[in-house]
C-alpha cells in the first residue's frame, strides 16, 4: 500500500485475512457473504447504457455533495425534500378541489336557475372565496417548490452527504439529519472491515421477479447499517453478487479501481491504477474510445461473464 496516498485505515483484503473474524448476525432468511476472490466484475448500474454520456465525461472536483471517483462514493441527503413533495402533492390536490368546486358552482347554477339576478350575485358572493382560497393556496404551494435558489433552500434546506464509502482513508461515513429542521444531528464513521455483508433476498409476484438487497451490518450493533438502496439497482441477484464483487475491489487500494466506464475518468488519480494500467499498458481511453457498437458488445460480455460467475 502507497502509504504517502492511503491513509493507514484504508481496507487491504490481505490485511483483512489476518485479523479475527466477527461473528455473524442471526438473521432469518440472509446469507452472509464472503470477503475476496476477486472476479472483477461490474455490475449493470454502472455500465448499462453509458455510452453517450461517456464522450463528454469530465472529472468533477469533490464539491462536498455526490461523488463516485477515486476517492469515494458519497450518496445525498435531500434536505427537507419531504417538504417540497407535501407541497407538490397539497398544490395539486388544492388546484384540484379548487377547479371541482368551480365547475360544481356552474352547473350548480345551470340546474338551480336564480329567481334574481341578486340571489344569483349572493350565493355566489358565499361560495366564490371558498374556491378562491383553494386555488390561491394550491397556486402558492406550487409555486414554492419552483422557486430557484437560494430561496428554495430556505424553505426545503441543502441537500447534504448521507453515507460516504471512502477508498482512500477505508473509512464508511454515515450524517444524520433531523427530519423536521434538516439540520446535521450526528456524523458517524466506522472502518469498512467492521462490517458483515448480508445477501437479503427478494421475492416478486414471479419467480422471474426475484431479486436482492445487499445490506452491510455493523458487527457490534446492528442499529448501524448501510445497504445497497441508493448505490445501485440490480437486475437480478447475480448482478446483485457482482456488485458486492465491484465494491470489495473499489475499497481494496491493493486492487486498482474496478474497470468500469464510470471510473476511467479518474483511474490516473489513483496511485495503485496507475501503477497497474502502465504495467499492462491499458489505454486511457479503453470505454471512451470506444463505439456505440464495441461498447454494447464489451456490455454484454460482462452480462455473460456475470452468469458464468454465479450461476
Amino acid at each position: 500500500m502507497q502509504q504517502d496516498y492511503y491513509a493507514p485505515t484504508a481496507y487491504e483484503l490481505q490485511y483483512w485475512k489476518t485479523t479475527p473474524k466477527p461473528t455473524a448476525h442471526n438473521i432469518k432468511g440472509d446469507e452472509v457473504l464472503d470477503y475476496g476472490d476477486y472476479a472483477h466484475l461490474v455490475p449493470s448500474t454502472y455500465l448499462k447504457g453509458l455510452w453517450s454520456s461517456l464522450q463528454s465525461a469530465e472529472v468533477v472536483e469533490d464539491d462536498g455533495l455526490f461523488q463516485f471517483n477515486h476517492q469515494c462514493i458519497r450518496t445525498l441527503s435531500g434536505g427537507r425534500a419531504w417538504l417540497g413533495g407535501l407541497c407538490q402533492f397539497g398544490g395539486m390536490l388544492l388546484l384540484i378541489t379548487g377547479v371541482m368546486f368551480l365547475i360544481g358552482l356552474c352547473i350548480y347554477s345551470i340546474i338551480f336557475s336564480f329567481d334574481s339576478f341578486s340571489s344569483a350575485a349572493e350565493f355566489i358572493k358565499d361560495i366564490f372565496p371558498i374556491v378562491l382560497t383553494f386555488l390561491c393556496a394550491g397556486g402558492g404551494m406550487l409555486l414554492l417548490v419552483r422557486l430557484p435558489s437560494p430561496y428554495s433552500e430556505w424553505i426545503f434546506g441543502k441537500p447534504g452527504p448521507s453515507l460516504e464509502l471512502n477508498r482512500q482513508t477505508g473509512i464508511i461515513t454515515f450524517w444524520h439529519y433531523g427530519w423536521l429542521t434538516g439540520r446535521l444531528k450526528s456524523k458517524q464513521s466506522y472502518n469498512f472491515m467492521e462490517f458483515i455483508p448480508y445477501l437479503q433476498p427478494l421475492v416478486g409476484p414471479t419467480p422471474t421477479a426475484a431479486g436482492c438487497n445487499i445490506v452491510f451490518i455493523h458487527k457490534d450493533d446492528m442499529s448501524i447499517q448501510f445497504s445497497s438502496v441508493g448505490l445501485a439497482n440490480f437486475a437480478s441477484i447475480a448482478d446483485g453478487l457482482a456488485w458486492w464483487d465491484f465494491l470489495q475491489c473499489y475499497m481494496d487500494v491493493a486492487e486498482p479501481l474496478p474497470d468500469s466506464p464510470t471510473l476511467e475518468i479518474c483511474r490516473h488519480l489513483d496511485p495503485t491504477s496507475v501503477k497497474f494500467d502502465k504495467k499492462n499498458a491499458r489505454p486511457a481511453r479503453y470505454w471512451r474510445d470506444m463505439t456505440e457498437q464495441e461498447y454494447e458488445a464489451a456490455e454484454q460480455s460482462m452480462v455473460q461473464k456475470v452468469q458464468d460467475t454465479f450461476y
